[in-house]
């Protein structure tokens, strides 16, 4: 009881420390792959792709955090590749600091040959940041045998932010594989509420590395039967400034029955495992995963909650045909 009694104030130290955070990443990131890369923009698609994703992390805590995710995108052959829409939202401590972003991609496809194509990426993002103030509590503000009753003298900020942010990416894919790397915020924006210089003025650049194989457990030839088992083993890895991240996993289609296990690494801790079940339609699918805490953190965090859907549709034309690829990578 303890613990859980001082994790949320040093969260809330902590924020009020630094005012800023890093980016909001899924455990499902194969679910809205704009979101890992915005290069995989339209790629592997017939039409068009609409997904919601939302993440419930470290409920048990109370004043958790809780990320909401919107993200469209469509092959696009008349422009050369294709396009893609996000807004994400991400709320930490009950409304302490709340992100918004909106994210517009273009992608550009280059065919290397008639099975390997290159993907590249420019996103344009407006991110929106506010911090309640009033919700922040400060040493000042203790006395000894009332508690946080005295008011701070703490310097307030400005409550709200707004920031412009480029990113890119750049995916190689073909014969079931696929390869890629983004570089996220490389104008690395002024993110400070205070508007002053020093350690986490600036929104630092994030890097992702990630690669993935849809592995066919049958009959090799021809298109993927309704019935037939693929394999999709799947790897990311994120770093931004000090943070780095490693999602190492699988998920296993039979019919429309998806299931997987993942497991994550946060700088040099073990942080969790991920189980993942869903379910894929004629033109949707939709997914669940629970992230069971395995780092010190277990004591006060048990576990996170994140639900997928999403929705594909064919165009009404016919695409090229080397647009469409039954091997491609199932993300």
């Amino acid at each position: 009881m303890r613990t859980k009694r001082i994790f949320p104030f040093a969260l809330s130290l902590l924020l009020a420390i630094h005012l800023n955070a890093q980016d909001a990443i899924y455990s499902q990131f194969y679910a809205a792959p704009t979101l890992t890369n915005p290069a995989l923009a339209g790629v592997g698609l017939c039409g068009g792709r609409a997904v919601m994703q939302y993440r419930n992390q470290w409920p048990s805590l109370g004043n958790n955090f809780r990320t909401l995710g919107f993200a469209y995108d469509q092959v696009a052959p008349k422009l050369g590749g294709g396009y893609g829409v996000s807004v994400l939202r991400d709320v930490a401590g009950d409304g302490l600091l709340t992100t918004t972003s909106v994210n517009l991609i273009y992608n550009y496809r280059i065919e290397l040959s008639r099975d390997w194509s290159v993907y590249t990426a420019f996103q344009g993002t407006f991110v929106q940041r506010s911090i309640n103030f009033d919700k922040l509590t400060f040493a000042d503000q203790i006395d000894p045998k009332k508690g946080f009753v005295r008011p701070t003298e703490e310097a307030r900020p400005n409550e709200s932010i707004s920031l412009p942010s480029i990113s890119t990416g750049a995916v190689l894919q073909g014969k079931g594989f696929y390869a890629g790397v983004s570089v996220f915020h490389l104008n690395q924006p002024a993110q400070s509420f205070y508007g002053t210089s020093g350690p986490g003025t600036y929104l630092p650049r994030r890097m992702n590395l990630h690669a993935g194989l849809n592995l066919r457990m049958g009959n090799r030839r021809g298109p993927v039967g309704k019935d037939e088992v693929t394999l999709s083993p799947n790897v990311l890895f994120s770093i931004q400034e000090k943070f780095t991240q490693l999602n190492l996993g699988f998920y296993l289609n039979k019919g429309g029955f998806v299931t997987g296990v993942w497991f994550r690494q946060s700088g040099a801790n073990p942080d969790a495992l991920i189980a993942i079940l869903g379910w894929q339609g004629e033109s949707y699918k939709i997914g669940y995963s629970y992230d069971v805490t395995v780092s010190q953190a277990r004591a006060a965090v048990k576990g996170s909650h994140e639900f997928s859907f999403a929705y594909m549709f064919c165009l009404p034309h016919r695409t090229k045909p080397n647009w469409l690829d039954d091997n491609c990578p199932k993300l």
